[in-house]
């Protein structure tokens, strides 16, 4: 049985980065360009196994979305996996 992730991030190139780097795998990919349409993902679709999830996003950051994902009671566990750029201390 195929797992599923679903990769989040605004910036389209990432997305690529991470789909080439797990293409050898035996996954389904799914993603979403915000936190916003990840819930989407998550709730309106198949739940994935792993979420890899962009820190900063516009409309909804990943930081928010990992708490909505985390705090809703309908939702099995789904690790989320948070991934940024920056590296400031405040982040972690």
């Amino acid at each position: 049985m195929d797992k599923t992730i679903l990769l989040v991030d605004d910036v389209q190139m990432f997305i690529e980065i991470q789909r080439e780097f797990l293409q050898g795998s035996q996954v389904n990919i799914i993603t979403a360009g915000n936190g916003l349409e990840a819930l989407d993902a998550i709730k309106n679709h198949k739940i994935p196994d792993l979420v890899f999830m962009d820190l900063h996003m516009p409309a909804m950051d990943g930081a928010a979305c990992c708490r909505a994902i985390k705090s809703d009671p309908t939702l099995p566990v789904v690790p989320v996996v948070m991934v940024t750029a920056m590296g400031k201390t405040e982040d972690a």
